[in-house]
């Protein structure tokens, strides 16, 4: 996430909430331990069946700060869900002075998901979901990918994804396949960007 301070007093805050095929670290939810992934398509169809995504801090409904239905931009594009803000919130941008923002959430619930194995981990790949919400976070999720039970105004369970780097509560085998991964990942990662670049 990027934040621009503006000459009107205003904040641009804007960046990926989420990265298209991007495994999570492992995610832990009721004794199973599996990693995730978001499909490429999924956050469009997420955004297209919600014309009202609101935006949150730290996943709390105490105050709405902005939805897709007024001035927050979410769009899927090549490499994932990106957003775009332009506020006056004092609050927001008290946040964004004091450089108290680390990272990005969302909530959602699950249409449909493919389950594979991974190695010694299972992957869900999430292909259709209903997100409910984008979190701007001032706090650190406990561990990378964690899970939060979240219920909708309908009584739903919601499901909230908070990607950050933490290897807490991981076995040491666990921290030695992600590792691994995470190299992996990394030089395939730059190989798209600069495939993505030579097609600009």
């Amino acid at each position: 996430m990027e934040i621009r301070k503006l000459d009107d007093g205003s904040v641009e805050l804007f960046g990926y909430v989420n990265i298209s095929e991007r495994k999570s670290k492992i995610i832990s939810s009721k004794g199973i331990k599996f990693r995730e992934e978001i499909r490429k398509g999924a956050w469009g169809g997420a955004i297209a069946s919600n014309k009202d995504i609101k935006l949150l801090v730290n996943h709390s409904w105490d105050k709405i700060y902005d939805s897709t239905s007024e001035n927050l931009r979410l769009y899927e594009d090549n490499i994932g869900a990106r957003f775009n803000l332009r506020t006056k919130d004092e609050t927001l941008i008290g946040y964004a002075e004091k450089k108290e923002f680390t990272g990005l959430s969302f909530a959602f619930k699950c249409n449909k998901e493919k389950k594979v194995n991974d190695g010694a981990i299972q992957l869900r790949s999430v292909e259709d979901m209903f997100v409910t919400e984008i979190s701007l976070l001032t706090i650190e999720p406990a561990y990378d990918g964690c899970m939060v039970e979240m219920r909708d105004k309908d009584g739903n369970e919601l499901e909230t994804r908070d990607y950050k780097d933490s290897f807490e509560d991981y076995t040491k085998e666990e921290t030695r396949i992600l590792e691994e991964v995470r190299v992996l990942e990394e030089n395939e990662n730059k190989i798209k960007l600069m495939n993505l670049e030579l097609e600009l």
